[in-house]
């Protein structure tokens, strides 16, 4: 089997975390990785933040429905999508790509 393929498959989520501090050189490991993915028109529609600040945390963790997880966390990388990348790029595509949006 495929290492990549067999590496996903072998994921596990745990929500239950330590309250150690986390070296800056895995959020940047995270973060660089990341970048580095391929992403849809190859223009990186995504921005990730490293919320450190225990206060931070649990403001994200009330807006996203009372998630504490993200509260105990040492550490959140949240995911912002930027769909002013996302539409412009497709602008320029306009012949091979679609836009879409989802709405909860």
């Amino acid at each position: 089997m495929n290492e990549t393929i067999r590496l996903l498959q072998a994921h596990r989520s745990s929500r239950n975390y330590r309250c150690d501090p986390i070296p800056d050189e895995i959020p940047d490991a995270i973060i660089e990785s990341a970048h580095r993915a391929p992403m849809s028109i190859n223009s990186q529609q995504i921005s990730l933040v490293v919320v450190c600040k225990a206060a931070s945390r649990a403001r994200i963790a009330e807006i996203a429905g009372e998630q504490q997880w993200i509260e105990q966390a040492p550490v959140f990388i949240a995911v912002v999508a930027d769909q002013y990348k996302t539409s412009f790029g497709v602008g320029v595509r306009r012949s091979r790509t679609r836009n879409h949006n989802s709405h909860s």
